[in-house]
């Protein structure tokens, strides 16, 4: 049985933790003996529980300390000062302490003698994985590659594969790295349709009643610039000076410097009617389901999960036109994609134009997610070593 292991850099909500939880339900099925280090293993993190039964120990705070900020309070503030003292020295003697740092985690890794080790997401993950030693090593990309810091690049050379989750992003990768192309290929996300159906009729947990006379949209994700979620209510704005009835839903945490300026905006507006922040929650499913519109304002996606989770719950999507969106979605027939200074005529053409808005949702509605030649891909790119055996 093949021994695998998953680096990712935490535990925390996001595409790319969910992305692996619906691979490992499928790999559950193989024969394959699954293991995950997450480099920040924080247990109050909502993935810890989803995969704490695959995850191996990590007891090395100063690489966690990396990664995020430190609290500043007894301890953490020594641990702190160490680290900096540390890393200071580094540089006089022209080392990098953080390569330093994955190389000692690592050597603790490889005494289980993994057959496939798998940086699951770019950064500290693929640094930290490259030090790793399996007779295969296998890189994912999540984003636009051409935005990776250039001392991350060379790490993939030491993959035997690199796989993008979309063709956007391999032809960003091959771009940048032409050498590697021979390496590169393209899997898209696994979804479970069938959980998200199920999540999605189940409405018990709901703290708020959505009123389906009125005209729903709803965005999801984590509340940064490059969601662009704080420009949702100078939108909000234009529609309700139309004298539109409508509600927004922004399901995130909104508990960072990008969710103060959402609600210092919707203030600004006085929008608190006509907008609701849900915060976090592992089933946005039940809300959206219940929506009419899905909205993603996104500067760049890889991969935008949500948008398959909206089309698999039937809800036509207006989208800003990265790269990737065309990848996604077809273009007036289950959603529109449009400029983001175009956002806000295109919602109110949705609302006021009701056999626009049944065209992209008669079209939708016939929408269905096929996992299986994915899962083929992810069997062929596991078994790759055996095949050219």
């Amino acid at each position: 049985m093949k021994k695998i292991i998953f680096i990712i850099p935490s535990l925390s909500h996001g595409g790319t933790n969910k992305a692996l939880e619906n691979i490992l339900e499928f790999l559950e099925k193989q024969p394959y003996n699954i293991s995950i280090f997450s480099i920040d293993n924080n247990k109050k993190d909502p993935y810890y529980s989803v995969f704490k039964q695959y995850l191996v120990p990590n007891n090395n705070s100063q690489l966690y300390n990396l990664i995020n900020p430190i609290e500043k309070s007894g301890r953490k503030i020594i641990q702190s000062g160490i680290l900096k003292i540390t890393r200071n020295l580094y540089k006089l003697t022209n080392k990098d302490f953080t390569l330093h740092l994955c190389e000692k985690v690592a050597k603790n890794i490889n005494k289980n003698q993994y057959d496939i080790v798998i940086a699951f997401q770019e950064g500290i993950a693929t640094v930290l994985a490259s030090y790793i030693q399996a007779p295969q090593k296998i890189a994912w990309i999540h984003c636009d590659y051409s935005v990776v810091p250039q001392h991350y690049k060379e790490l993939y050379y030491k993959f035997n594969k690199i796989v993008c989750v979309s063709k956007y992003t391999l032809n960003s990768f091959n771009k940048v790295m032409p050498e590697l192309s021979n390496r590169s290929i393209f899997i898209y996300n696994i979804v479970n349709s069938q959980i998200i159906l199920n999540k999605a009729s189940n409405t018990n947990n709901l703290k708020f009643d959505i009123d389906p006379k009125i005209f729903n949209i709803i965005s999801v994700g984590r509340i940064d610039y490059i969601k662009r979620f704080k420009e949702i209510p100078s939108i909000a704005d234009k529609l309700v000076k139309k004298n539109l009835k409508f509600h927004w839903y922004i399901v995130g945490d909104y508990n960072t410097n990008e969710g103060k300026e959402l609600i210092n905006n919707i203030k600004y507006f006085q929008l608190q009617k006509y907008i609701t922040l849900t915060g976090p929650t592992n089933n946005p499913y039940a809300i959206m389901k219940q929506c009419q519109l899905y909205a993603c304002l996104s500067i760049s996606e890889a991969c935008p999960y949500v948008i398959n989770e909206a089309k698999i719950l039937h809800l036509p999507i207006v989208s800003t036109n990265f790269p990737s969106s065309y990848e996604f979605i077809n273009n007036h027939e289950n959603g529109i994609i449009c400029d983001f200074n175009e956002i806000s005529d295109t919602i109110i053409e949705l609302i006021t134009e009701t056999k626009k808005y049944q065209i992209l949702k008669k079209n939708i509605n016939l929408f269905s997610y096929n996992n299986q030649e994915l899962e083929t891909s992810i069997l062929a790119l596991f078994n790759y070593e055996e095949k050219k055996k």
